[in-house]
Order: structure tokens, then sequence, then C-alpha cells
């Protein structure tokens, strides 16, 4: 969480777009979503998104140096449906 909540705002939203496939939220959407983390076994793959159920896989990276290297590479090079 730590590291979530030091991302740049254009950070935060490329964070958004990879767990949940939209640029932004729902305009009646409450004021927060609730994106669930499932820890998996010790990997050097990068985390893996489920866009329909908010769910978020990361592997056991041994150190925060790796967890933020993997996460934002799989941040900034994600893509959308519609392209943003």
């Amino acid at each position: 969480p730590q590291t979530i909540l030091q991302f740049s705002p254009d950070n935060l939203r490329r964070f958004l777009i990879f767990c949940t496939g939209a640029p932004s939220l729902p305009p009646r959407s409450t004021s927060s979503i609730t994106i669930v983390v499932q820890y998996n076994r010790a990997s050097e793959a990068l985390p893996i998104a489920h866009t329909c159920f908010y769910k978020l896989d990361l592997p056991d990276y041994p150190d925060q140096d790796m967890f933020v290297s993997k996460l934002m590479k799989a941040i900034e090079e994600c893509a959308t449906f519609d392209r943003v």
C-alpha cells in the first residue's frame, strides 16, 4: 500500500487502468473501489490483473525494489480497451 500511496496522479491512473481496464471510475461509483490482492509463490513474473473482478495477483518478490520495478513495468505497458 505504501508504494501505491506514493504514486503520482499519472501513475495512479495507470494503476487504475491496469487493475480495472478503465481510465476512470464510473460516474455513479462510490468514492472508492476495492482491489483484492492475492499473493502467489515467489516468482520473477509480472503482476497479473483480473480486470473484471478487480483482482491483482502479486508474486512474493524478495524485496521492495523488485516489487516496485515489476509493478511499474506492468502498469506502464498495459493498454485499455479504448486505447487510453
